[in-house]
Formats: C-alpha cells, sequence, structure tokens
C-alpha cells in the first residue's frame, strides 16, 4: 500500500509477524515496525486531526511488498456519521480561529474516500 493515514479517530491493528508495516516519525523517516507477539498498534487518524485542532496528526503509514502473504485485519474506530468534528475543549486557544471547517464524520468520510479514489 501507498503512504497514507487512516480517516478514522483511532485505528487499531494487531501487529502481523510478517513484516513490511511502516510509520514516518516526525523527522521524515519511514521505520520498520518491529513484531512483538500480542502487541496492537494504534494509529491516530484524520477525525482526531481535526477534532484535536491539529495537535495530535494522523499517523503516516504504509506497507511494504511482503516476501510472503500477509495478512492485516484493522479496526477503524469512528464516531456516529452525525458527529461533528468541532474541536475538543482546550485545543484552540482564545482568540483563535479553528483549524478546520466544520462538517460531521459522514461527510468528513466521503471527502477522504473521494480524494484517494481521485488520486
Amino acid at each position: 500500500l501507498t503512504a497514507h493515514s487512516d480517516h478514522s479517530f483511532i485505528t487499531l491493528l494487531p501487529i502481523s509477524p510478517t513484516p513490511g508495516l511502516e510509520v514516518r516519525n516526525p523527522r521524515d523517516e519511514w521505520l520498520q515496525v518491529a513484531y512483538q507477539p500480542g502487541f496492537i498498534i494504534v494509529n491516530g487518524g484524520e477525525w482526531l486531526n481535526q477534532i484535536s485542532n491539529g495537535h495530535f496528526m494522523a499517523t503516516p503509514h504504509r506497507v511494504s511488498e511482503p516476501t510472503e502473504e500477509r495478512v492485516s485485519m484493522p479496526f477503524f474506530f469512528n464516531p456516529n456519521d452525525e458527529a461533528m468534528n468541532d474541536p475538543v475543549p482546550g485545543s484552540v486557544a482564545d482568540g483563535e480561529e479553528r483549524t478546520y471547517p466544520a462538517k460531521n464524520f459522514y461527510e468528513h468520510f466521503i471527502g477522504f474516500i473521494d480524494a484517494y479514489t481521485k488520486a
């Protein structure tokens, strides 16, 4: 998979013993995710980024070409379709504007899918 971030609030991903998952750190370096039995990866998503007014960035990640079959079972934790992306208290300082235009989760999700299908 090409580099991307998820649409969700958070994504839970049981770690795979087959290597391939990489995450990008703030220094723009791609790091391999090491296998640890029983561990679950928690990625922040674009919805978390919006409701935190940009304080929690979505986790950029990708999957390199595996040398053997690799199975992935992500769980996307999302709000209901009507939930608004209003910034949580404390994420916008007095006198500041919100970073993202107001929209509900359904609008956010459809926009996210449209952006990837047109790329």
